[in-house]
Protein backbone atom coordinates (compact mmCIF):
# COMPACT_ATOMS: atom_id res chain seq x y z
CA UNK A 1 0.00 0.00 0.00
CA UNK A 2 1.48 3.45 -0.78
CA UNK A 3 1.60 6.64 0.82
CA UNK A 4 -1.32 8.73 1.55
CA UNK A 5 -1.51 11.35 -1.30
CA UNK A 6 -2.71 15.19 -0.30
CA UNK A 7 -4.06 17.48 -2.88
CA UNK A 8 -5.10 20.40 -2.78
CA UNK A 9 -7.39 23.00 -5.39
CA UNK A 10 -6.22 26.36 -6.31
CA UNK A 11 -7.69 28.03 -9.01
CA UNK A 12 -8.95 25.43 -10.80
CA UNK A 13 -5.37 23.50 -10.71
CA UNK A 14 -4.69 20.47 -8.80
CA UNK A 15 -1.67 20.76 -6.57
CA UNK A 16 -0.68 17.08 -5.02
CA UNK A 17 1.45 15.76 -2.48
CA UNK A 18 2.07 12.38 -2.49
CA UNK A 19 5.78 12.26 -0.30
CA UNK A 20 3.47 14.76 2.72
CA UNK A 21 7.17 16.45 2.78
CA UNK A 22 6.74 20.21 2.64
CA UNK A 23 8.11 21.18 -0.12
CA UNK A 24 6.73 18.22 -2.23
CA UNK A 25 3.68 20.13 -4.06
CA UNK A 26 3.53 19.34 -7.12
CA UNK A 27 1.53 21.37 -10.03
CA UNK A 28 1.51 20.89 -14.00
CA UNK A 29 1.56 24.28 -15.53
CA UNK A 30 2.04 24.72 -19.60
CA UNK A 31 3.14 20.83 -19.86
CA UNK A 32 6.01 21.66 -17.09
CA UNK A 33 5.62 20.23 -13.08
CA UNK A 34 6.65 22.61 -10.61
CA UNK A 35 7.39 21.31 -6.88
CA UNK A 36 7.86 23.62 -3.72
CA UNK A 37 5.89 24.14 -0.90
CA UNK A 38 2.26 24.89 -1.12
CA UNK A 39 2.10 28.46 -0.71
CA UNK A 40 4.61 28.95 -3.64
CA UNK A 41 2.92 26.52 -6.00
CA UNK A 42 -0.28 28.56 -5.31
CA UNK A 43 1.92 31.60 -6.50
CA UNK A 44 3.34 30.38 -9.41
CA UNK A 45 -0.42 29.58 -10.07
CA UNK A 46 -1.57 33.05 -9.60
CA UNK A 47 1.54 34.40 -11.24
CA UNK A 48 0.80 31.91 -14.61
CA UNK A 49 -3.42 33.00 -14.35
CA UNK A 50 -2.98 36.84 -13.66
CA UNK A 51 0.08 37.48 -15.96
CA UNK A 52 0.51 34.89 -18.38
CA UNK A 53 3.84 33.99 -16.65
CA UNK A 54 5.55 31.13 -15.77
CA UNK A 55 7.92 31.18 -12.22
CA UNK A 56 9.08 28.51 -10.48
CA UNK A 57 8.22 28.16 -7.13
CA UNK A 58 11.99 27.85 -6.26
CA UNK A 59 11.66 32.10 -7.01
CA UNK A 60 9.16 32.56 -4.29
CA UNK A 61 10.15 33.28 -0.21
CA UNK A 62 8.38 31.36 2.37
CA UNK A 63 5.94 34.16 2.53
CA UNK A 64 5.28 34.14 -0.89
CA UNK A 65 7.10 37.31 -2.30
CA UNK A 66 9.40 37.05 -5.31
CA UNK A 67 13.10 36.38 -4.13
CA UNK A 68 14.16 39.39 -6.40
CA UNK A 69 11.42 42.02 -4.84
CA UNK A 70 12.04 41.00 -1.63
CA UNK A 71 15.80 41.46 -1.93
CA UNK A 72 15.49 44.93 -3.71
CA UNK A 73 12.75 46.18 -0.88
CA UNK A 74 15.62 45.51 2.05
CA UNK A 75 18.66 46.84 0.07
CA UNK A 76 17.15 49.69 -1.91
CA UNK A 77 16.20 52.61 -0.35
CA UNK A 78 14.60 54.42 -2.97
CA UNK A 79 14.76 58.45 -2.86
CA UNK A 80 11.86 60.61 -4.47
CA UNK A 81 13.09 64.06 -5.51
CA UNK A 82 10.22 66.55 -5.53
CA UNK A 83 10.76 69.33 -7.61
CA UNK A 84 7.62 72.82 -7.76
CA UNK A 85 7.56 74.68 -10.98
CA UNK A 86 4.46 77.24 -11.66
CA UNK A 87 2.45 74.84 -9.01
CA UNK A 88 3.04 71.56 -10.29
CA UNK A 89 4.88 69.02 -8.62
CA UNK A 90 7.47 67.02 -10.41
CA UNK A 91 8.92 63.39 -9.16
CA UNK A 92 11.61 61.45 -10.23
CA UNK A 93 12.19 57.79 -7.87
CA UNK A 94 15.06 56.81 -10.57
CA UNK A 95 18.48 58.04 -10.60
CA UNK A 96 17.56 58.53 -14.47
CA UNK A 97 17.27 62.76 -15.29
CA UNK A 98 14.67 61.90 -18.22
CA UNK A 99 12.29 60.71 -15.46
CA UNK A 100 10.59 63.08 -13.91
CA UNK A 101 6.51 62.46 -14.38
CA UNK A 102 3.44 64.85 -12.62
CA UNK A 103 -0.10 64.70 -13.13
CA UNK A 104 -1.72 67.33 -15.53
CA UNK A 105 -5.67 67.35 -16.42
CA UNK A 106 -5.89 63.72 -15.19
CA UNK A 107 -2.74 62.46 -17.32
CA UNK A 108 0.41 61.59 -16.41
CA UNK A 109 3.46 63.30 -18.50
CA UNK A 110 6.60 62.11 -18.30
CA UNK A 111 10.22 63.21 -19.77
CA UNK A 112 13.08 65.16 -18.74
CA UNK A 113 12.96 68.31 -16.47
CA UNK A 114 13.35 70.39 -18.91
CA UNK A 115 10.50 68.95 -21.13
CA UNK A 116 7.90 69.18 -18.72
CA UNK A 117 8.87 73.13 -17.99
CA UNK A 118 8.46 73.86 -21.51
CA UNK A 119 4.79 72.23 -21.95
CA UNK A 120 3.63 73.46 -18.76
CA UNK A 121 5.09 77.03 -20.30
CA UNK A 122 3.32 76.33 -23.46
CA UNK A 123 -0.09 75.25 -22.00
CA UNK A 124 0.11 78.48 -19.88
CA UNK A 125 0.80 80.54 -22.62
CA UNK A 126 -1.98 78.69 -24.53
CA UNK A 127 -4.03 78.94 -21.82
CA UNK A 128 -3.45 82.59 -21.29
CA UNK A 129 -4.27 83.60 -25.08
CA UNK A 130 -7.52 82.14 -25.03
Amino acid sequence: MGLPMSQVFHRGYSIENKSNDANGWKVRLQNKILIGNITAVKKSIDWWIDAAVLIDPSEFTESGELINEAESKENTKVQVQKLEYKGYIFSNDSEQTNEWYFMHGGRLLKGSQKALQDYIDRFNKAASEQ
